[in-house]
Order: C-alpha cells, then structure tokens, then sequence
C-alpha cells in the first residue's frame, strides 16, 4: 500500500488498504511502522 506524508509531529505518514480495511501508519520519531487491522471506513 502507498502512505501518504502528513504534517504531523508524531505521524510521518499513513495509508489505508480498503480490501483489507487495513491502516498502515508510520511514527517520526521511531520510524516503527504500525498496523490495524479491521477498520472500517466511516458511513
């Protein structure tokens, strides 16, 4: 999946995978990569 960069302190970029309701997100300061899984699209 492709992460978009954000303007954020905490968040360096995040990214959804919707066939697999994946979130995909990337911290600044460790660089750790996190994923949740099962997240729904808001209505």
């Amino acid at each position: 999946m492709k992460r978009k960069l954000v303007n954020s302190s905490v968040i360096a970029s995040i990214g959804y995978d919707n066939a697999n309701e994946l979130l995909e997100m990337e911290f600044s300061e460790s660089v750790d990569i996190y994923q949740y899984y099962n997240v729904e699209l808001p209505v």
